[in-house]
């Protein structure tokens, strides 16, 4: 799974959650509850996916506050 914040051109001036970020997080959160809960037996390799799935969660809901914050920015400015 890629972020689809990592190929956009506009980035840095994003002030709108697009539909591929939707579906990001979707599959992030599915991700997580899969291998966070389910009672599979622990092994390091889903232990390892776990986190890395955890990871990817926490770095594009931090992209998504960023986001709302420059979108609240540029609807009222200073």
């Amino acid at each position: 799974m890629r972020n689809p914040c990592s190929e956009c051109l506009v980035k840095v001036n994003c002030t709108e959650i697009c539909p591929d970020k939707t579906n990001f997080q979707t599959l992030l959160k599915n991700a997580v509850e899969q291998f966070g809960h389910g009672g599979h037996a622990r092994t390091p390799k889903l232990e390892s996916m776990y986190r890395g799935y955890q990871m990817l969660s926490q770095e594009n809901n931090g992209d998504m506050v960023r986001i709302q914050i420059r979108r609240r920015r540029v609807r009222e400015p200073e």
